[in-house]
């Protein structure tokens, strides 16, 4: 922890006034709360499924909650409805298709799940 660093007397003086304008500044805790509210569900899901006890059978109903709670943070954010375009949205969109392809493939490339069953969830949970 810095406060308790010996170093502390030196860093304290390095610029007192920016650091004044970052603790102040209201539109910076503001993107720190966004950044926040789109990421918590996303933590909350890998911190359920971080676990001794069998959870598999709840993880499509994790993925799905999660990736509405993230969606709906971001629309928040951007003032936007549903059915409006967010490219923030597209791309982390993206991100959740290419790690939810990657998840359910085996390292021989063999799909661990039905190829129709697999599209059936994708188009439900990130259609």
């Amino acid at each position: 922890m810095m406060v308790i660093s010996e170093q502390w007397s030196c860093y304290r003086d390095d610029d007192i006034t920016k650091a004044r304008n970052v603790k102040e500044k209201d539109s910076w805790w503001d993107s720190i709360d966004y950044i926040l509210d789109f990421t918590e569900p996303i933590y909350e899901m890998l911190r359920a499924n971080d676990t001794d006890k069998p959870c598999l059978h709840l993880v499509y109903d994790m993925w799905d909650n999660m990736i509405s709670k993230v969606k709906e943070a971001i629309y928040k954010h951007e003032k936007k409805n549903d059915y409006e375009e967010s490219s923030f949205w597209s791309v982390v969109h993206k991100v959740f298709e290419d790690r939810w392809s990657k998840s359910v493939q085996q390292k021989n490339g063999k799909v661990n799940i039905q190829t129709s069953l697999h599209h059936k969830v994708m188009y439900k949970f990130l259609g």
